[in-house]
């Protein structure tokens, strides 16, 4: 039976294989570049500096899954399992083994994961005995060819769209933090409920290459002309040389019924197609209906679905969904 062993263990060579078929299978299931998160392992890894575990048989790497700690909270990075070695019993087994790691590390108070090649079903397996709430996502993906249905949305006067412009940045933790107030997104990411958390989450879509490569042509602002303050924000990163992904689409709670969110994500339709883009993608919660009504009305379909893992020492009640609002 294959034995699981502190990844700190295992050398770079022996992760090499598992890193080059998780890079095929990203590009092949879902059309995006894996290759900077795989660089970003192996900068930890070759030190043997990356907490987590590896499944080893006979000495080959057949899985791994890591750890990143942000105090209060840890978060699961990833869990992956080569084809030949998949099944219930062994992603579960890995992902067990990294939860209880973070639940017993001093001064962890909270765990976040998203793993979009994690099967539902396996993560599933999971609610009962680990005390961990799921939420379910879906990963949606249009073809930039299809038409885009009528032309500029009939949007309210008091709203302009503007291009993206780092100005913006001032401005724009205020407007996340009150466009996810009462909403499970919140529950999902806890960035999302302060400002100074926003901030982080900002910073790394804008500045890290976790989720891409920022594209500033593709995301635009809105603006409340009364107020001149943000009232909407659609954040576009290209994860793959043909590929992007809305990484943030929010809009305040005065402004939904605007028109506001679907004139943000036309326009960053046409900028994508304009720039050469064959597809886009993006995450939603499945329970936010309105949100999903918008994206299947745009043309979008679903790719995959999987789960938002969360844990709280504490446990907190869920809020209802209202609104449209999802990110990365």
């Amino acid at each position: 039976m294959p034995e699981l062993v502190d990844l700190r263990q295992v050398d770079l060579q022996q992760l090499e294989p598992l890193l080059a078929e998780e890079t095929a299978e990203w590009e092949k299931a879902l059309d995006w570049d894996f290759s900077r998160n795989a660089a970003q392992i192996r900068r930890f890894a070759g030190p043997r500096a990356l907490p987590g575990v590896a499944l080893l048989d006979g000495g080959e790497v057949a899985g791994y899954g890591y750890t990143v700690l942000e105090h209060p909270k840890g978060l699961i990075g990833d869990v992956y399992l080569r084809p030949g070695w998949r099944g219930l019993e062994s992603e579960v087994r890995l992902f067990k083994v990294l939860l209880d790691a973070l639940t017993g590390t001093e001064g962890i108070e909270r765990i976040e994961s998203q793993l979009m090649l994690l099967p539902p079903q396996d993560v599933r397996a999971l609610s009962g005995s680990r005390f961990v709430q799921l939420f379910e996502r879906r990963l949606l993906s249009r073809q930039l060819s299809q038409p885009i249905a009528g032309g500029p949305t009939d949007l309210d006067p008091r709203y302009r769209v503007e291009e993206w412009h780092a100005s913006a940045m001032d401005s724009l933790p205020r407007l996340i933090v009150r466009a996810y107030a009462g909403q499970i997104d919140a529950e999902i990411n806890d960035q999302f409920t302060t400002e100074w958390g926003a901030s982080s989450f900002l910073r790394a879509l804008l500045e890290n290459a976790g989720c891409g490569q920022f594209s500033r042509g593709a995301s635009f602002v809105a603006v409340d002309r009364h107020t001149e303050w943000l009232a909407g924000v659609i954040l576009t990163s290209l994860v793959a040389p043909d590929t992007a992904h809305i990484t943030q689409i929010c809009v305040m709670p005065e402004a939904q019924g605007s028109g506001l969110g679907r004139e943000l994500l036309r326009r960053c339709l046409v900028a994508l197609e304009a720039a050469g883009v064959q597809r886009v993608t993006l995450t939603v919660t499945a329970t936010n209906t309105r949100a999903n009504r918008i994206y299947d009305t745009a043309g979008f379909a679903e790719l995959r679905r999987f789960c938002a893992i969360v844990w709280n020492s504490t446990p907190r009640m869920s809020n209802s969904v209202q609104g449209v609002t999802q990110g990365s």
